[in-house]
């Protein structure tokens, strides 16, 4: 005989507790899905992130690759533009130097001839001179020539002394603007080394003498220098540029009273720096022109004074040698440039 089952009965709490479970178990299945579409959406958008990224770096090696073509291509424009002005200048120089050699040149070559026809006129006569004193049976005219001839050699020996100076005085000229000039143009060594400034501007002077010297005095104030770690030879450049254009503004002016460009150089030992100041009394840079002056190609000077590099190039010498490079000018009153580098150079001054 079976017995029937007995139905199962649950408490009312347990039932409240399974629904309660079913609840959260939904309520955590819908926030599984919404974290697995956030983090379908969050991949989504890495990706789409990931391919700008690329799209961006791709662009950024483009201009990187354009940029470095650039400046690869600025640099040798600068190198050609400074190669021209170089060129330039030298053929100014040479015209000048050609100039200043040949007027020592004339004065050695007229006394040279004084002396050649003194020697060919005088060397017999003294030989007869000496044949008239020991010949005692020498006659009367004789012997008169021979007193004449006597009386003539002191002003002789003055006149061969004085030609003989000045045959000396331009060969000196002569040695002194060629050694500035191989100064002024030896090659520079591919790393800076110190340097004397002072003989720096000496130098440059010397060898844009021919532009100065009809319209302006040269004030030296050289003060004690250290040596300044550079390249000597394009900072003569520098100064030559500064120097001859002190030498056009005095040219310029409608009032040609006495032209004078001083020099001045000082040891600024608080800062590790060296200045050196050209100033002029010319006519002074309109105020118009004050924020081109460095500009390349910029010049108010006449066709055929200058092609407005020399100063841009100045500029850019001295700021590659981390110096400064600025002025301050006065209309009709004059102008002054004044350079700044440090002592131990770019690299000392960057530590």
């Amino acid at each position: 005989m079976t017995t029937p089952a007995t139905p199962s009965t649950k408490h009312p709490g347990e039932a409240d507790h399974v629904t309660t479970l079913l609840e959260r178990t939904a309520s955590l299945e819908r926030q599984l899905a919404a974290c697995q579409q956030r983090l379908t959406d969050a991949h989504a958008e890495l990706a789409h992130s990931q391919a700008a990224t690329a799209g961006v770096l791709d662009e950024l090696r483009g201009a990187n690759d354009r940029l470095r073509v650039e400046m690869v291509e600025r640099g040798r424009l600068e190198d050609e533009r400074r190669l021209a002005s170089k060129l330039e200048g030298i053929g100014q120089l040479a015209s000048g130097i050609a100039h200043e050699i040949n007027t020592p040149t004339q004065y050695i070559l007229s006394n040279a001839e004084m002396l050649e026809d003194a020697l060919r006129e005088w060397l017999p006569s003294v030989a007869t001179l000496a044949q008239s004193v020991e010949d005692s049976t020498a006659d009367d005219a004789a012997r008169t020539r021979a007193a004449e001839m006597v009386s003539e050699l002191a002003e002789l020996g003055s006149d061969l002394v004085s030609a003989v100076a000045s045959i000396l005085s331009g060969t000196k000229s002569i040695a002194r603007i060629v050694g500035a000039m191989r100064e002024f143009s030896r090659s520079d060594a591919p790393e800076m080394r110190p340097a004397d400034l002072n003989r720096a501007v000496n130098a440059a002077l010397e060898v844009v003498r021919h532009e100065y010297r009809q319209v302006a005095d040269i004030e030296l104030a050289l003060g004690e220098l250290p040596p300044v770690h550079c390249h000597v030879g394009e900072i003569q450049q520098v100064l030559a540029n500064l120097i001859v254009n002190a030498a056009h503004a005095i040219e310029r002016r409608e009032h040609k009273t006495e032209g004078c460009i001083r020099i001045d150089s000082t040891h600024d030992k608080a800062r590790g720096r060296v200045e050196i100041s050209i100033a002029d009394n010319g006519i002074g840079i309109p105020a118009e022109n004050h924020d081109r002056v460095f500009d390349p190609f910029f010049t108010t000077k006449p066709v055929g004074r200058g092609t407005g590099q020399g100063l841009a190039i100045a500029h850019n010498v001295v700021t590659r040698h981390a110096g400064a490079l600025t002025f301050e000018t006065a209309i009709g009153v004059g102008t002054r440039f004044l350079m700044s580098l440090p002592v131990r150079g770019p690299k000392g001054d960057a530590g």
